[in-house]
This record gives C-alpha cells, structure tokens and sequence, in this order.
C-alpha cells in the first residue's frame, strides 16, 4: 500500500507537549471528544495513589490482564475450599442439610439477583475500581468468617457436635441415643450471618469479574484478533484454582486446624486484598485507548459537515440500555440456549446423589466430608485438567484460525447434540431391580430396638438382599457378626455392587466427556454476545447471561425439579427424603434430557442470525481522506498552538483512521 501521498500522524502528535513532566490529551478546541474525566487515578477514595507510587507506567493492558488473572485464580481458590468444606462447618455449627445446600448455592442465587444491578453500575461508573473495591470486601469478609470459629472449640479433624451413636450405622441397643441432644452456642447463629454475607460478595465479585474485567480488557485490547486467546486465559485462571481450592481443604485435617484460621486460607484472603487494591488504581480507560477513541472523534466531528452537534448520542440510562439489550435477538437467544442447558446439567447436579444412590446403590453420595473428597476426587483430577486444556484449545484456535459467527454458532449446537447424546447413553441405564426389594419394609421384628435410621446410607448383601445399612440388618459392628436379621454371610455393598460400578464409571466418563463439551463452548457463546452488542452495552448483556443462567436455574426450575423429587420418594426421616422410588431417575433423566434437546433447538435457531455478524477486527481499508485544513479552519484563531503546528506542518495533507490505528499498535504493551 502506498503511503507517499499521506502523512501518518502519531498519537503522541495528539499530546500536549509544552511539558515533559505532564502530557495531557488535546484535541481542537470547538471539538468535544467526551473523554475529559475517563483517564483518572482509579478509586476516588484512593486519590492518586498510583501516581505517587510511581506506578502510572504499569497502566497497561498486560498488567491489568494479569492481575485479573490472579483474582479470577484466588478467587476459584476460595471457592473451592470453601465449598469442598461445607460438610464440615455444617457439623460444625449444626446447620441441617437443606440448610448447608442453600449457604453453598447462594452464591449463585446472589449473582443472579444483583447481576444486573452490578453490571450497569460498575460499567457506568468505573470497571475496574468496581472489580478491585468488591475484592477487597470479598477478602475483608472472608476473614471475618475466623470470629465463629474463635468461639468455638472445634477443629476441621474433630468438630464440636456431639457425635450419638444413631449416625454410626449400626445396631446399638440399649443406648439414649434418642436424648442426646446437640450443642448449641450463639456462634451458630453468627456463623450463619458471616457465611451469608460471605457469599453475597463472593458472588458479587464474581460478577464483576466476568462482566467488568473481560469487557475492560476486551475494550483495550487492541487487537480484537487476540480477544479470544486473553479471555480464555482469564477463564483458565480460574479453572485453575479449582483443584487447588478442592486440594487445600486438607491443610485443616493434616494440621488439625480450624478451617478459617488455617494457613492455606489466610494466604488466599490476603492476596485477593492485595490484587483487589492493585486494580483499583487502574484508571476509567487506558492512555491507548483514550487517545484512540480522541482520534476517532476527531474523524467523526471532522466528517460531519453540521460540527459535532447532529452526531447521535446513545442513551446510557438503566432502562434504555436494558431494552437495547433485550431486543437483541443475537444476545438473547445466545442466553437462552445456555440458560435452557444450565437448567437441565445444574438441577440433575443438584440431583446426582439421589440418583446415583437409587440409579447405582451409590454409597459415596454420602455427605461425609472425608469419604465425599476421597470418593470424588478421582472423576476431579480427570476433569479438571480437561477443562482447563479445552477452554485454552478452544481461545488459542479461535484467535489463530478465526471462524466466523456461523461456525461458532453450529458448533454450540454440536455440542449441545453431543451432550444430550452421552446423557441419554447412561441416564436411562439400570441395574436389577430386585436390588430395591426390602428398601420399602425397612422395620422388621429383627432390628427392633436398634434405634435406626435412613440418614446413613451404607448398604450390605446378605444373601440376594440388600440392606439399607448394617443397623437394618441388625449387625453391631462393622464385622458384620451376629447380625440378628440373617444367618448367611454379610458383605458390604449391595448385592449387585460390581455390576452397578461398572455403570457408574461408565456414567462418570459421560460426565467428564460433558464438562469437556460445555468447556469448548464458553468462549463461543462470550464472543457472540461481546460483538452483537454496542460497546457501551457488553457489561449489561454479559449480566443479562448471568443472571439468566445462574437465577433460573435455581429460583422456579429448583422448585420444579424438587416437587418431582418429592413426589417419588420412598424412604423419609423427619421429613428429609433418603431413598427415592424406581422410577425417580428415569423421571429425572427425562426432564433433563428434555431441556438439553429444547436448548440444541435454541441454538439452532441462532445460527440464521448471526451470519453477518463480524467477531474480528474489520481488516484495514482506507477511510474518506479529510483535509487537515478541514480542522484547521476549526481551530483557527483558538485552541493548542502546538497542535496546529503539527497538523499544518503537512500542509493541508490527507490522513485516515487507519493510519491513526497503526501509529496506535506502537504504543501498546
């Protein structure tokens, strides 16, 4: 291309040059760029910091990239411990089980419900400071969750709850089971307070994080091309921090430690505040990027014959941005389609200890904290590892070979295809039935008397029948001698144990294949939406998929999937269901099998909208030219002497965008 009739003009040109010592952006006087308050200092109640710290020279894309890298990992961290350890503070402060499940998915409830609030004003007001200021809170209430366990005796390795012979399993005759009661203190009560507000945070700087962060780098990134390849690293962070969140929930045990005042969660409190304060001292918008939205003003205005004042103003008030955003076929139906597939693989989740339990006589569906790591972990070091790999494959070939939105959208709907297909491979298989034959007349005259129960599931064979645990079969212990209600031989598992864990594993391989699948398609359905919206508008429609696919599938779909549940249950105990009828996974897998078919349908629809949606950078083409003397004339008389020193030095040369972009690319990194 030939550039020997223009005359580049390099955006330091655009720069006040009157002082090295402070280079402020300058633009023709009667032009208004709009720009005047984006390049700040970060949090205002940080004044400056930065800039006395001596960090302006980190204000760049890359640091921001990584330090959102860092959060996004601890914060994974953090989650995983923190679940991965519920049964045990759940004993530990004696929250019952439906009451340790909504403390877990809370999170996710919170997100939903506050995920467009957040979104809006964090992007209205300021990303980055947002992202950094919930950080920090994140971490301040993290540690806060050490004051409980201050108060109270226990330790992850023996929690203070009084352990009565009725959970043991066994037949224990003659006991007062049935009056001990469990210790209870204050600290209960506060333990549930801090928790709440734990994961009301968690979840609002996870928010944050995927609608402040990746936008803020997706802005300043440059080149658009690379925009899929940085966020999948984001993405990867915290796929990352998973396993060694799930890893760290043993730090307690083999210290005998309390779990919040533990090393491994210290260290993650105190380095998510430490990263948090870092990014809030990034400014509204990078020095790059001002000056080339400055650039690109300038062109418009310039262009314009009227001046700035016929130049279209959008609208950035809650409710407009909202309805721009929901009348975006391309945004919506990219969020239905994964909010029709997080309904079906969240709520089956939420439902595969009852259905492995009933499906496979699955004992580790048990919420014993040691057998629940030691059981899952397994499938986890598999599918953790696959994950990550896929979500990094699927950036890198997308930023390399670049495939347009009609592939990308064909290749959701493959995956959903391929999904549906593997669950329907394991989700109707079955062992024998005869396998659930004494489940429903538990009590006979041979157990009577010792004080059993269906909260522990432990199955034993003696002969052809299967136990519900050592107790109904009347066995006192755990070599399984003098069971009073069999003479024959008594083993652990249920009779059909072998044939059922080779169904199992197969299941579990489907699952692994399934988060792989899921996995590929997360960068897929973040570009289509990134590029079907306006720039000022990415924030609010990435919320909109938040709240979509994290509050639905909780608030009516969770209602739904447990009148199901409750409806076939089998087996009961103050009014918690332990076992479920035959026909409970069948039900389930068919409602789930349902809405995976109804999201490849959604899906598949998209694919006719998006053929013309451009997900890469428009490649390079020459501009209108403008006459320099064009701007010129405006600044006649008025605004920055040196710039119109620069600019006429061409003498009424011609310039384009692109060329402004080039200079641009300079500068970056």
């Amino acid at each position: 291309m030939d550039f020997s009739h223009k005359t580049m003009i390099h955006p330091t040109r655009l720069m006040r040059s009157d002082s090295n010592a402070n280079r402020a952006f300058s633009a023709p006087a009667n032009i208004n760029t709009g720009l005047e308050d984006d390049f700040d200092c970060g949090l205002k109640v940080l004044p400056c910091i930065g800039e006395k710290m001596g960090l302006k020279k980190f204000a760049n894309v890359g640091v921001f990239i990584f330090l959102s890298a860092m959060l996004g990992l601890l914060q994974a961290i953090a989650f995983a411990y923190f679940k991965g350890t519920a049964s045990v503070w759940s004993r530990q402060y004696n929250f019952n089980n439906e009451v340790t499940d909504w403390l877990i998915y809370s999170c996710d409830v919170f997100g939903g419900a506050f995920s467009l609030l957040i979104s809006y004003w964090g992007n209205r007001i300021h990303r980055a400071s947002w992202l950094g200021a919930l950080s920090i809170f994140h971490a301040i209430s993290a540690a806060t969750l050490i004051i409980p366990e201050l108060y109270h005796p226990g330790t992850a390795e023996n929690p203070n709850v009084t352990q009565v012979a009725l959970e043991s399993g066994f037949c224990v005759k003659n006991s007062h089971q049935n009056q001990l009661a469990i210790d209870q203190d204050g600290s209960m009560y506060i333990a549930l307070v801090l928790i709440c507000i734990y994961q009301m945070l968690q979840s609002f700087t996870t928010v944050s994080f995927l609608t402040h962060g990746i936008t803020y780098i997706d802005d300043h990134i440059g080149d658009l091309n690379k925009s899929p390849i940085i966020i999948c690293i984001l993405l990867l962070a915290y796929e990352i921090g998973k396993p060694i969140g799930s890893y760290l929930t043993w730090v307690p045990i083999v210290f005998n430690q309390k779990l919040f005042v533990s090393f491994a969660w210290l260290n993650v409190v105190i380095l998510m505040f430490i990263v948090g304060f870092f990014i809030t001292l990034f400014p509204r918008k990078l020095p790059c990027n001002i000056i080339k939205k400055a650039a690109s003003t300038i062109l418009d205005q310039t262009n314009n014959s009227e001046g700035s004042n016929n130049i279209p103003q959008i609208d950035t008030g809650f409710l407009a941005t909202f309805r721009r955003v929901f009348i975006n076929r391309i945004v919506i139906l990219n969020a239905i389609a994964a909010t029709l597939m997080s309904i079906a693989i969240t709520n089956f989740s939420l439902l595969s200890n009852e259905f492995f339990r009933t499906r496979f006589v699955d004992t580790s569906s048990t919420r014993d904290y040691r057998s629940t790591l030691a059981t899952g972990m397994n499938p986890g070091l598999i599918m953790q590892p696959i994950t990550s790999s896929v979500v990094m494959m699927s950036g890198f070939i997308i930023s390399k070979f670049k495939p347009g939105a009609t592939y990308l959208a064909t290749w959701n709907v493959a995956i959903y295809i391929l999904i549906a297909m593997s669950f329907g491979s394991y989700g109707f298989l079955n062992c024998e039935e005869d396998v659930f034959n004494d489940y429903n007349r538990l009590q006979t005259y041979c157990n009577n008397g010792c004080n059993c129960n269906t909260r522990v599931f432990s199955p034993v064979c003696a002969g052809n029948k299967t136990y519900f645990s050592p107790c109904w079969a009347g066995c006192p212990d755990k070599t399984f001698t003098g069971c009073s209600c069999s003479n024959l031989p008594i083993s652990e598992g249920s009779c059909n144990a072998e044939k059922c864990a080779y169904i199992k594993i197969f299941a579990q391989s489907s699952a692994v294949l399934t988060d792989g699948l899921l996995s590929s398609g997360i960068i897929t359905h973040l570009l289509i939406t990134l590029r079907a919206i306006p720039e000022t508008d990415k924030a609010l429609a990435l919320g909109l998929h938040y709240t979509f696919i994290k509050l639905l599938p909780y608030v009516p779909f969770k209602i739904f999937y447990n009148l199901v549940k409750d409806s076939l249950c089998l087996t009961s105990d103050n009014d918690e269901c332990h076992f479920y009828r035959d026909s409970f996974p069948t039900v389930l897998s068919s409602v789930t099998l349902t809405l995976m078919i109804l999201a490849a349908a959604v899906a598949l629809t998209l694919v006719f909208f998006v053929k013309d949606l451009s997900l890469y950078e428009v490649p390079e083409k020459e501009m209108k030219p403008i006459p320099l003397d064009r701007i010129d004339e405006q600044n006649e008389g008025e605004g920055d002497p040196m710039m119109r020193r620069g600019m006429n030095s061409s003498g009424g040369t011609l310039y384009s965008e692109s060329d402004i972009d080039r200079g641009l690319r300079e500068t970056e990194f």
